[in-house]
């Protein structure tokens, strides 16, 4: 064991512990040219064939396209009026039917001559040249007259008519379609938003280390 003191023989310690370590690298620097161990000694870094590090891969993430639903589906009620038309249509008033007319008898007006007296001799009184009376027989002539009578054409008859049927005009209001109620299924609303997502997570792994770095001590301890 080597301990530090102070003053001058702590100078005198000092000069003899460099020249001891540098005794000892001298007669140990062929050996330590061919063993690694011996860099430990003195903290520097050496190769370690036979040492890991853990080397950390970080997790990678990625933009994924992600349907979000806004509005879910629903039905949509919806009320639908009843519509009507004014139409103009022609009402039977009376049917078509066959009826008795009687026609009466055509006559025609006719102009006839008739005698209304026939010819005849007659005495009559008169005056002569002298004023006095006399009694003569004179010709009277025959009295005619013109009177009109109806001759029937045609007789009396009874005839049947066909009367066409009779209509009229009539406006009226028809339903064309009833009330009803609608339902209409709205379907979802739905948006895509990206979402990041892991893509890789992060791992970690031990890999072979090319060399070891040794750090030296912050302090010396007084004591080897």
């Amino acid at each position: 064991m080597f301990y530090l003191t102070s003053g001058k023989d702590n100078t005198m310690t000092r000069r003899y512990f460099s020249a001891t370590l540098l005794a000892v690298g001298l007669a140990m620097g062929p050996a330590m040219a061919n063993d690694h161990s011996s860099y430990h000694l003195f903290g520097f870094g050496a190769p370690c064939p036979d040492c890991y590090v853990k080397q950390a891969t970080p997790a990678l993430n990625h933009y994924v396209p992600t349907e979000l639903s806004v509005r879910q589906p629903r039905p949509v009620v919806r009320r639908e009026r009843a519509r009507y038309d004014t139409i103009v249509e022609n009402v039977l008033v009376q049917p078509e039917r066959v009826v008795a007319r009687h026609v009466p008898a055509t006559v025609k007006t006719r102009h006839e001559r008739v005698m209304t007296s026939p010819a005849r001799r007659e005495w009559r009184h008169q005056r002569d040249a002298r004023g006095r009376d006399v009694l003569c027989e004179i010709d009277v002539p025959a009295q005619y007259a013109t009177i009109a009578h109806q001759v029937e054409v045609a007789p009396a008859r009874i005839e049947h008519v066909t009367l066409p049927a009779t209509y009229r005009q009539r406006t009226r209001r028809v339903l064309v379609a009833p009330a009803r109620t609608i339902v209409q299924h709205v379907p979802a609303e739905v948006h895509s938003i990206p979402v990041l997502s892991p893509y890789a997570p992060a791992t970690e792994r031990w890999v072979p280390s090319t060399h070891v770095d040794y750090q030296p001590r912050s302090a010396y301890s007084g004591r080897l």
